[in-house]
């Protein structure tokens, strides 16, 4: 009888196994977890999307900053404004940017196109997501100085 319920037991184990690695496997950079979390700190660029396509562009970073004032830096450009969050909805204003010149497409781009965001989100692996328009959005790392 014993070895009736071993051999059932190594079944059960075999046939389970395959689903045990699946549930495991979730870590994609496309899921996103809407949990209300605290945005402050440095954050740096690493892309958007744009019409569901994404490119990587590193030329920018965000601080946002305890007393709800933003300050950042396109390619050539500074930035500053104020922010406030409630829940996943994020209102950026007085927003401004020094305007001293671009040196390409992406870098006006990030910089008009921040003034634009409505609420953010945060992915699996920690990147700040804020979304400009429809399900577009920034993709930012955090920066530890």
């Amino acid at each position: 009888m014993k070895q009736y319920f071993f051999v059932f037991a190594l079944l059960l184990m075999a046939v389970g196994m395959p689903f045990t690695v699946v549930s495991c496997s979730s870590d994609n950079d496309d899921y996103v977890d809407v949990v209300d979390r605290d945005i402050v700190g440095k954050w740096e660029l690493s892309g958007w999307t744009k019409d569901g396509a994404f490119t990587s562009y590193s030329r920018g970073y965000i601080s946002f900053l305890s007393d709800k004032t933003l300050k950042g830096k396109g390619y050539l450009n500074q930035i500053e404004g104020h922010y406030t969050c409630q829940g996943n909805k994020i209102v950026i204003d007085d927003y401004v940017t020094t305007k001293i010149g671009y040196m390409n497409q992406e870098d006006y781009f990030f910089e008009e196109n921040l003034k634009n965001v409505t609420r953010y989100s945060f992915t699996n692996k920690g990147h700040l997501r804020l979304y400009y328009s429809g399900n577009d959005y920034f993709d930012l790392i955090i920066k530890r100085d």
